[in-house]
């Protein structure tokens, strides 16, 4: 622990180098466009960035609508974390996460904004980020528990495609929650194509059901298919495995 303390404490500033320097910038990355390099970074309120023609010098970027700094405001846009962007076929898009909780996506036609919603949230966990390859297929990589998950989104980045491998779009998800009467605390899983419902009784952990999908909404119970439970099981989750004690 001591050691961990001391490299956290050790100075990451070199003071040979005149520069600028801004303190709390978490989630930082940097998008080169146009011979300028952009900072954008999780911000408490709104969206925000800074510009530099060196990556030493940065300074606050001004569109002339938002206040100098932002590149978005919007009452949604609470404690948007880890925002990335990139450019396609001439407009600028951010996927950022609000809380953790879920993905939004926002467009403009200039790097500095300002930049509006194309999407609600389409969920996907984390720290999501955008790939577009050669055959200019658009994909989002996000946080997993298990490494590093992948969606493909349809052309217009508002939604994602759905294929054989059971990805669904946002329409899709929240049809499927209400239709099952999901809760936020009593599921899990479900951006892995599975959803778990489960329940703590004494200091035991008991699922009640575990249900998975090939494509779409066609969902199959598990524990009675494979495991010939019509009840409940007392579970704990290892890592992304969930092992049952039947």
């Amino acid at each position: 622990m001591r050691q961990i303390k001391g490299f956290y404490s050790k100075k990451t500033i070199n003071d040979n180098v005149e520069g600028s320097y801004v303190s709390g910038l978490a989630d930082p990355f940097i998008y080169r466009f146009n011979g300028d390099y952009y900072l954008f970074f999780t911000a408490p309120k709104g969206l925000k960035a800074f510009k530099s023609h060196d990556l030493i010098h940065f300074e606050e970027v001004d569109n002339g609508v938002n206040p100098k700094g932002f590149i978005a405001i919007d009452e949604k846009l609470v404690h948007a974390y880890a925002p990335e962007c990139i450019y396609f076929n001439g407009y600028f898009y951010i996927i950022t996460s609000m809380g953790g909780n879920g993905h939004h996506i926002l467009k403009s036609s200039s790097i500095v904004g300002p930049y509006e919603f194309i999407t609600d949230n389409i969920h996907e966990s984390i720290d999501g980020s955008f790939f577009i390859d050669e055959d200019e297929e658009i994909y989002v990589s996000r946080a997993s528990e298990s490494g590093i998950a992948m969606n493909k989104l349809e052309p217009d980045f508002t939604k994602f495609k759905v294929n054989q491998y059971g990805i669904i779009d946002s329409v899709t998800y929240d049809a499927l929650q209400k239709d099952l009467n999901f809760e936020a605390s009593s599921y899990s899983g479900n951006w892995r194509g599975h959803i778990a419902t489960f329940e703590v009784r004494g200091n035991k952990l008991f699922l009640n059901s575990i249900k998975t999908s090939k494509v779409n909404t066609d969902f199959n119970g598990l524990l009675d298919k494979y495991l010939d439970r019509k009840g409940r099981v007392i579970a704990s989750w290892v890592s992304d495995t969930l092992m049952c004690g039947i």
